[in-house]
């Protein structure tokens, strides 16, 4: 498959994608970002695992990756369940399915379509509380695993 090098770039984009198209006015930050989030109230941060390979058949792979993105949120004494209304925004970009295209600005990269993500099981929330007393920030994850058949021809 000729793609196999630039599918990790263009699966990483599409579910950025998906968490900025949900986020509104709450910025957002890609793993590895420069930034100074202490300046920062409410953010999300998308991180990627993966994509790791498994040959279905001689001409199909599948390809696998778990999306994960923090939601970093200051306590708010009139408001109880800020990070739940964070939770509930990020959520809503954990979609059945993440369309990936050829996206950037490379001489492969011509937006055209590559395949579709599926929702491979449940969707995972982990609450961290207070993180630290001093800044007074929660923090909590979504994660979840994606799954795509691709031909290998």
């Amino acid at each position: 498959m000729a793609d196999k090098e630039h599918l990790p770039r263009w699966s990483a984009i599409a579910f950025n994608k998906a968490v900025f198209a949900v986020a509104g006015s709450t910025p957002v930050y890609l793993e590895g970002d420069e930034r100074t989030t202490n300046c920062e109230e409410n953010f999300f941060e998308v991180r990627l695992d993966g994509p790791d390979l498994t040959r279905q058949t001689k001409s199909e792979t599948e390809w696998e990756v778990t999306v994960d993105v923090l939601a970093n949120c200051k306590i708010d004494p009139r408001d109880h369940y800020a990070v739940e209304r964070l939770l509930g925004t990020a959520l809503m970009a954990f979609t059945d399915t993440v369309l990936v295209k050829r996206w950037g600005d490379g001489d492969e990269d011509d937006d055209s379509s590559v395949g579709c993500f599926q929702l491979d099981g449940k969707i995972t929330v982990n609450k961290f509380g207070i993180v630290d007393k001093d800044t007074r920030i929660v923090q909590a994850t979504i994660a979840a695993t994606y799954k795509m058949s691709l031909s290998t021809t």
